[in-house]
């Protein structure tokens, strides 16, 4: 809407006429789109209250209600939305039959309330979300007429997102060249003696609530559905389907339901990375608003910069996946993080005098159990999970706003299965089918990249591999560990100088040899300076085994380019040359120095230098996944994974210094 406003204004003076004549309502909501149950309170009232305004100044009218963005329902939300001045809103009628409603009950508005503040929820039909304009004008019809049957004061409510009319595959050819929808605008307007159209705020002055109502934690059906563990998902839709095979499923199939939308939180941890980081820059805002004094009109200004910043951060899509890209979508995660390290940044100014400083955090970002460890200067933030690996998990470059670990791991989905079973869905006779019905492939092959990780993707991954490792085995992640510190705790210690912070991780582990189960000391110290975006990284790994121990060891590196194919970001290898070097190739090297990934369109450089050579392996991390447009491969980073053979005597110590550095080309 800001960019409509700004290139054609003729559309918003369109609208405010409309609006004044009463052809339409606007409706508020989070002015970002955020999904409001896990942002904040102040956050849910200040999205509210900007997209309010932005209405009011637009229209001149102060919007009443709101639309609920992903109708992600949870039972505290009538407080807040009410101190946010919000009369009335809308979620799927999916929520109200969980509480116990039938059908024929749905046919107005109910009051619900918390801590005795209510609003007014409307009961969005299903039936509608499915028939318009996926079903024949006809049967929408009927279904109407059946209500006005019912009570002369009935009200059926469709609301729905607008893409379904041109931009989901096959509705721009529906809907316009077919006309589906001008004969459904005629078809309601030759049913005006039974149907009349009408605005909500006239149905809450003219028509009493059907009582009051506590609807339980919800979302529509679908999305209930993804947010299931995978393989609790497929039996939940095996379940039904078993249903619908008995007849039994018109009458019992409402006390079938899928999960909690929260657990997107724990399906995935890369989305609950990016919730956690918001909470974190959220709470460093707090904490900088309280340093200021009255009147600091200059620090105001960058405050609420930094949190406009933060509200953008918290837009829903990458927060989640079901039949969208979503998570799975490396641009959505990436603009998200843009706006939390611009938002870092606009803090810094005010949180940190000096240029060039350094400073280091330890609590449980994640909120796993585990305590993280954060170290942030004024060029980057580096975040280590000591208990996973001691692998850094996040790796921010602030001068281009931009996350190199913004990766995601390649996980089992409930419909990879279509995938195997070359399963492709199609719309009955001539309707169009809706995009949770139509099921297609946007290329061939996809099985063979059906792939899926045992561990978290990340930076500085420590492996000890087999003596029969291959390289296409390690790049599917179906290989077997030698050892157990890929994802086991390391212990931290931390020492800092005026110019630089070391961060030391430690593990006694172990790795099977020859059926022996070998202790093997693994040491890394990393030190990262307040000048420069760089890493100096020194490994000794030791064996504390009574014998001589065969040692195959290799580091993981993961960087995140945003795309694979494109010549505008490739691998480098210093004194030759690779052939083709753009990210989504393979390649096995020796004896290399010097090496990393140079991105044009980013204008950075990303380098590793070797005190010892090793041989080096690289591969693309794809994943496969569902978009609108059907099943798609989608690239998330590159592995770059120095390896080294060698033997330790009892007691015996290896020695490897690596030095990672960011910078511009």
């Amino acid at each position: 809407m800001e960019w409509i406003e700004r290139h054609h204004p003729k559309y918003i003076e369109m609208l405010k006429d409309m609006v004044n004549r009463g052809q339409l309502e606007m409706l508020s909501g989070g002015y970002y789109e955020p999904i409001l149950a896990i942002i904040p309170n102040e956050d849910k009232k200040t999205q509210i209250n900007k997209l309010n305004s932005f209405l009011e100044k637009m229209t001149g009218v102060k919007p009443r209600g709101m639309w609920l963005a992903e109708r992600v329902w949870e039972p505290h939300l009538p407080a807040v939305l009410s101190d946010a001045g919000i009369d009335y809103l809308v979620v799927d009628d999916t929520h109200f039959k969980y509480a116990g409603l039938s059908e024929s009950q749905l046919d107005g508005y109910y009051i619900s309330e918390e801590l005795g503040k209510i609003v007014k929820i409307f009961p969005a039909s299903k039936f509608l979300r499915y028939s318009i304009p996926f079903k024949g004008i006809v049967e929408t019809v009927d279904y109407l007429r059946g209500f006005s049957r019912q009570s002369s004061e009935s009200v059926v409510v469709y609301a729905d997102d607008a893409e379904k009319f041109g931009i989901w595959p096959g509705t721009g050819e529906l809907c316009y060249e077919k006309k589906w929808l001008s004969n459904f605008f005629e078809a309601i307007l030759k049913s005006a003696d039974y149907i009349r159209t009408v605005h909500f705020k006239d149905v809450i002055s003219t028509i009493p609530s059907k009582g009051r109502i506590y609807l339980p934690t919800a979302s529509y059906e679908e999305m209930m559905e993804w947010a299931l563990p995978a393989k609790s998902s497929v039996s939940l839709k095996d379940f039904g389907e078993k249903l619908k095979k008995e007849g039994l499923y018109k009458e019992y199939g409402i006390f079938i339901r899928g999960g909690f939308w929260r657990n997107f939180l724990s399906k995935y941890s890369e989305s609950n990375n990016i919730h956690k980081k918001m909470l974190w820059v959220d709470e460093k805002l707090k904490r900088a608003c309280s340093q200021i004094s009255a009147g600091d009109i200059e620090r105001e200004s960058i405050l609420e910069k930094a949190g406009d910043e933060i509200l953008k951060s918290q837009c829903n899509d990458t927060y989640w996946h079901g039949v969208f890209g979503g998570l799975y979508l490396n641009n959505l995660r990436t603009a998200v993080y843009k706006h939390l390290i611009a938002a870092d940044k606009l803090l810094d100014k005010v949180l940190h005098s000096e240029k060039n400083w350094i400073k280091a955090n330890s609590f449980d970002f994640d909120k796993d159990g585990y305590e993280e460890f954060l170290v942030e200067s004024s060029l980057m933030n580096v975040y280590f999970a000591p208990a996973s690996g001691g692998m850094i998990y996040e790796l921010d470059y602030k001068p281009t706003e931009y996350n190199f670990l913004n990766t995601l791991m390649r996980r089992e989905e409930p419909y990879h299965r279509q995938i195997l079973e070359k399963l492709t869905m199609k719309p009955a006779g001539d309707n169009t089918a809706s995009i949770h019905d139509m099921v297609v492939s946007k290329e061939d092959g996809l099985e063979k990249f059906l792939n899926y990780d045992w561990y978290r993707r990340g930076f500085l991954i420590d492996h000890f591999l087999r003596t029969d490792a291959e390289f296409k085995d390690f790049a599917a992640c179906r290989y077997s560990e030698q050892g157990d510190f890929v994802d086991g705790k390391y212990d931290l210690k931390m020492s800092s100088a005026d110019e630089a912070l070391k961060v030391i991780l430690e593990r006694d582990g172990h790795i099977w040899v020859d059926g022996d189960w070998c202790g093997i000391k693994v040491k890394k110290e990393i030190s990262i300076p307040n000048n420069s975006a760089s890493m100096s990284i020194h490994y000794r790994i030791t064996n504390n085994y009574k014998g001589a121990v065969p040692v195959w060891f290799a580091v993981e590196f993961n960087l995140s380019m945003l795309d694979g194919k494109s010549d505008d970001r490739y691998y480098f290898i210093k004194g030759r040359e690779i052939s083709p070097r753009n990210l989504a190739q393979e390649h096995q090297l020796k004896g290399v120095r010097e090496f990393g990934i140079e991105d044009t369109y980013l204008d950075t450089r990303c380098s590793f230098k070797l005190r010892q050579q090793s041989d080096l392996w690289l591969f693309p991390i794809q994943t496969v996944s569902l978009s609108e447009a059907g099943f798609e491969k989608v690239y998330q980073s590159s592995v770059l994974l120095p390896h080294w053979k060698f033997n330790l005597k009892s007691g015996e110590s290896k020695e490897l210094d690596l030095e990672f550095t960011i910078s511009p080309l």
